[in-house]
């Protein structure tokens, strides 16, 4: 029991941390909005392993966010780990609206295995929500590119062409798909594997 000197000492002292180290927030909801923007500057900068673990201490108490869940797929993209990816990025879909950015994250992560048919059903769902957006037509021409179907690939990426200042990878994959061309001129469809192509990281 706390006398009245106590309790006047203990309310102005910060909470003690837990076992982990971290202190208990007295404002969860603004601790998640900052944990969130810098799990996002952290996979934006290229911090795949910091972002995931910042994201791996969120998901434990906000396992229904779909935020967390959106940014955690995304950050497992980037690391290449498409079968978790998939399973969180499917989930935030049933618990946001719509976002063309999720199912470009999706997409990608059906290539990475290799299942190119649930890729671009993907990415014709985010252009449906975000028509001409260059990363996802970037996206959608490499799906294209490593099936082998290289007149598709250059059809998107005439698409994504106005996006090359801000996305010079598509110029890349441009020279990529038709060097691939010229090489092969007459050879019969088959997948494209002399170079690997630059998908666009998600957004």
């Amino acid at each position: 029991m706390l006398f009245r000197s106590d309790a006047a000492k203990t309310a102005g002292t910060p909470p003690a941390p837990d076992a982990a180290g971290i202190a208990p927030s007295t404002n969860p909801a603004a601790d998640l909005e900052a944990a969130l923007k810098q799990a996002q500057a952290q996979r934006k900068s290229g911090d795949f392993q910091g972002a995931a673990k910042t994201l791996g201490q969120l998901i434990l108490f906000s396992a229904d966010d779909g935020r967390v869940l959106t940014e955690y797929g995304k950050t497992l993209v980037s690391l290449g780990r498409s079968d978790d990816a998939i399973s969180f990025l499917e989930r935030a879909m049933q618990l946001l609206p719509p976002d063309w950015s999720v199912y470009s994250a999706l997409g990608v992560a059906y290539d990475q295995k290799g299942n190119y048919p649930a890729a671009r059903a993907a990415y014709s769902q985010a252009l449906t929500l975000k028509p001409g957006e260059p990363t996802v037509l970037n996206n959608a021409a490499m799906s294209y590119m490593q099936s082998g179907d290289l007149e598709s690939a250059q059809r998107l990426l005439q698409q994504a062409a106005p996006g090359t200042t801000e996305f010079p990878r598509i110029s890349q994959n441009m020279t990529l798909v038709q060097s691939l061309k010229a090489a092969h001129p007459a050879a019969p469809a088959a997948p494209a594997q002399a170079q690997t192509p630059a998908a666009a990281p998600p957004p």
